[in-house]
């Protein structure tokens, strides 16, 4: 009695079956080859002997498997050409079937690798080199559109600063640069498609990036971020902070906290505080109120009114605190035009860009050894492509069409929703699809349940083995 219920694979009969600590199958090839892979035209063969190959499957009821193959030689009677007849479940470059290393490519973008490996049993390695060919091939079909908001940011990495490019409209990555060069920047800029489209630019204060974006995006709007704006005067109120508790006998409570934290967010204890600041220590009470009415000038309605409000606020800083406020007036001085586009941009902010810093350095975190590249990928195609709109209902991830197309079934008749053509999952299966992989290391078996197709293999597994000597029977059929 054949078992090859318990593998679904195509053209290969299992006939002996073992459980230890892996799954072990023995098993033939039942289909004889179309034409010779030589001339193309013969279909006449003579069998000139077999030999033994072995390969990994899924896991199967959370064990590996490993399937020893017995593969049947033929030889051309036309063009004496040796080949053995080729078998589409298995990876033409990798001792593995396609649905075990596809389960490990599409794994390897949302998670680490070495989660990957201790999941379906494999070395760390192994999906690396399976993920770096994957990423390649994703990232050479794939195109993200020009953003009409532009946020640019850095974040270090590995004791490199990088460079973040985000849509803020969309709240999508656009790209990351692997160092803060002009060179760099410049080139990315120069051969981003559509740059004309770009509107607006929003950025930090920093000089070399608003010489770069107004050479290369003339166009563009530039305008700081709200943000920066506020750390000004945060910086002003912890420059006299500082200064106070470098004198002797002035002993400040909960300085750090309050000095961070907006009026509004104050708590009971730290109003307290900063009623005891006002009658101990003014000169830091004062500054504390500069900073908050600093905050205070970019919500204002229209820019002549916040234009109005930072004049007063100036000329009050350079009286009451002019050592520590006139760094800061300097500053917005040299950024005046960028800095009161914020009033004509009022939702244009780099909240986003910060939070992707954010998720860069967590995946830096929680990834050993990740090379820049693999990170630049695992951002960018899972942070950097549309998602279903908002309050869309769709149907269990089990059936969706990317898994249909891992499980080859065709009598599948439920509920199928085409996902957006922008998303990770549409351009993953594009690419298993359409494109080969063409590392050849050698793969174990995972363990994990990735298709239909792996559910109904674990229910027919469960059907009673036969007895020893219809494996006998069998066997000497085979021989």
């Amino acid at each position: 009695m054949w078992l090859s219920h318990m593998l679904n694979l195509q053209a290969i009969q299992v006939w002996q079956t073992h459980k230890g600590l892996r799954w072990k199958f023995r098993a033939v090839t039942v289909e004889p080859p179309q034409q010779c892979p030589g001339c193309h035209t013969s279909t006449s063969f003579l069998k000139y002997g077999r030999k033994d190959f072995r390969f990994d499957d899924l896991p199967l009821h959370g064990l590996p498997v490993r399937v020893r193959l017995t593969r049947q030689r033929y030889k051309c009677v036309h063009c004496s050409v040796l080949f053995f007849p080729s078998l589409d479940c298995l990876d033409a470059s990798r001792h593995a079937t396609r649905r075990l290393v596809e389960a490990i490519a599409r794994n390897s973008l949302h998670r680490p690798f070495s989660h990957v490996a201790k999941e379906y049993g494999v070395h760390e390695a192994t999906v690396r080199r399976v993920a770096h060919s994957f990423f390649q091939a994703v990232d050479a079909i794939a195109h993200l559109p020009t953003p009409r908001w532009l946020g640019i940011d850095e974040v270090t990495i590995r004791g490199t600063p990088r460079i973040v490019l985000t849509n803020l409209q969309h709240k999508l990555v656009y790209d990351i640069l692997p160092d803060t060069k002009p060179g760099t920047i410049s080139t990315f800029l120069r051969r981003m498609p559509g740059r004309e489209e770009v509107a607006v630019v929003c950025m930090d204060l920093c000089t070399q990036y608003r010489k770069i974006v107004r050479d290369m995006l003339p166009d563009a709007v530039i305008v700081i971020d709200k943000f920066h704006l506020i750390q000004l005067g945060t910086k002003a109120v912890d420059h006299v902070r500082r200064a106070l508790k470098r004198r002797r006998g002035v002993r400040l409570k909960y300085d750090t906290r309050i000095v961070r934290k907006r009026r509004h967010n104050l708590s009971a204890q730290d109003q307290d505080a900063l009623e005891y600041w006002k009658a101990s220590v003014p000169a830091l009470a004062t500054a504390y109120e500069l900073k908050e009415s600093f905050c205070e000038i970019w919500s204002a309605p229209t820019q002549s009114r916040g234009r109005a409000l930072y004049q007063a606020w100036e000329k009050q800083c350079l009286t009451l605190a002019p050592d520590a406020f006139r760094p800061r007036i300097n500053q917005v001085r040299q950024w005046q035009k960028e800095v009161f586009n914020l009033f004509k941009w009022p939702n244009i902010t780099n909240g986003y860009t910060e939070r992707v810093n954010g998720i860069a350095k967590h995946v830096n975190r929680t990834t050993r050894r990740l090379a820049f590249d693999a990170l630049r990928v695992k951002l960018l195609y899972v942070h950097g492509y549309r998602r279903p709109p908002t309050g869309a209902k769709l149907e269990p991830k089990t059936e969706w069409p990317e898994l249909q197309v891992l499980s080859g079934e065709e009598d599948y008749a439920g509920p199928v929703p085409l996902p957006p053509k922008d998303t990770v999952a549409a351009l993953a299966d594009t690419f298993i699809r359409e494109h080969e992989w063409n590392d050849s290391p050698q793969a174990r078996p995972g363990r994990r349940v990735e298709t239909l197709e792996d559910v109904r293999r674990m229910e027919n597994a469960t059907r009673d083995d036969s007895d020893s000597a219809t494996v006998q029977r069998s066997l000497s059929e085979v021989a």
